[in-house]
């Protein structure tokens, strides 16, 4: 027995180094990153429905206050193959406007403008406007004769909608807004129980000072019919803003 005693001792020692080493070089498990936040997944969600969609239907009151005021009513379409329409009228910065721009496909004309190529990406410029700037800021570009803003393509990195998170009602997403990786504003949109958007309330801040939009949208819809002829090219008649008063 005094002989096989010390080999068990040995083995057993033996058996602790192995062991020692074996849990010494295994990799360390990394720390989880934690679940996004519902607000973030029903954002994400959104764009996704409206980029996919076949067509998109969105009609608002969009209102201004502060460095820029605005009273405008504004419509969209959106359909497949790069087609768009935005009609704008209203009051911008105290002045009477009525404009409107539009793209078959192939050819796009703001306002009364010459007609020129279409720009290859300016639907899903439309919509990562609508979604993460609000859909004043393509109206404010075509009142004063541009174009919506990175149809050549681009919009998606330009601007971005950051830190997305549900407020209460879980369908009430606050984001920060950031455009070309520098903090902009920060944004409230809410959701209506079919994931549509319904209201955006936001602050956006200028060199010259800040801004106070709320956007309130009657439609909201994806995946209607809508005809061609919608995204005819619009004519000087259609989109001569009316006399002043």
């Amino acid at each position: 027995m005094r002989a096989v005693l010390p080999r068990l001792t040995a083995g057993a020692a033996l058996c602790a180094l192995a062991l020692v080493g074996s849990c010494a070089s295994a990799p360390k498990e990394r720390p989880r990153a934690p679940p996004p936040d519902p607000g973030e997944l029903l954002f994400l969600d959104l764009e996704s429905r409206l980029t996919r969609a076949r067509t998109v239907h969105v009609k608002g009151r969009l209102t201004a206050t502060g460095a820029i005021t605005a009273d405008l009513s504004a419509e969209l379409w959106l359909k497949e193959g790069n087609r768009a329409r935005l009609d704008v009228d209203g009051v911008f910065e105290g002045k009477r406007q009525r404009a409107s721009f539009s793209c078959d496909g192939e050819r796009m004309r703001v306002g009364s403008s010459p007609v020129v190529v279409a720009e290859p990406e300016l639907r899903d410029a439309l919509v990562y406007g609508l979604t993460r700037m609000g859909l004043l800021h393509n109206a404010a570009l075509l009142v004063a004769g541009e174009a919506p803003d990175h149809g050549a393509g681009g919009a998606h990195a330009w601007v971005k909608a950051e830190r997305a998170r549900s407020l209460v009602p879980a369908t009430r997403i606050a984001f920060d807004i950031v455009v070309a990786t520098k903090p902009a504003g920060d944004a409230i949109l809410q959701l209506d129980d079919q994931g549509r958007a319904h209201e955006r309330v936001q602050d956006v801040r200028f060199d010259v000072g800040a801004m106070h939009v709320v956007e309130r949208y009657a439609v909201f819809e994806v995946d209607v019919d809508i005809d061609d002829a919608r995204f005819a090219l619009a004519t000087p008649d259609t989109t001569a803003p009316p006399p002043a008063p």
